[in-house]
């Protein structure tokens, strides 16, 4: 019997508790086309996707949004307005996305893609992330 209890106790400690999660509230302003929906990602600071969500709506120029159960850690988050609703990142001929789009930290790109780095934030506990919706005019 008290092998038995060691055992399960044992094996408790793989099982992650209650606390070792936390909610992320996600706002997303500024957005100017009312069409489509919000398509989301999130990535880990490899570069792994975690997380993807699509067909978020879009209310009064800004999408709210809340991903439960997320583990502390290091994560980068980015979206885009699927004004088409075809699932993917439209852009133009040069590689200009032609779609609102946005990232954490709200880097703004510049001569390309913004570097993947300078989007990372870390989640320590509960938290509330606000990114501004940003269009490339060409």
């Amino acid at each position: 019997m008290i092998r038995m209890i060691f055992i399960v106790l044992f094996f408790l400690n793989f099982f992650p508790s209650q606390d070792d999660y936390n909610s992320l509230n996600i706002e997303i302003t500024e957005l100017n086309d009312h069409n489509g929906s919000i398509v989301l990602e999130l990535l880990d600071e490899n570069e792994n996707q975690i997380l993807a969500f699509n067909n978020i709506p879009i209310t009064n120029n800004k999408s709210i949004f809340k991903i439960d159960s997320l583990r502390s850690g290091k994560y980068v988050l980015r979206f885009f307005n699927d004004n088409n609703e075809n699932g993917k990142l439209d852009t133009n001929l040069f590689g200009i996305p032609k779609e609102e789009f946005g990232n954490s930290n709200n880097v703004k790109p510049k001569f390309g893609p913004p570097n993947f780095r300078d989007m990372i934030f870390k989640i320590e506990g509960d938290s509330s992330l606000i990114m501004i919706s940003q269009k490339l005019n060409f």
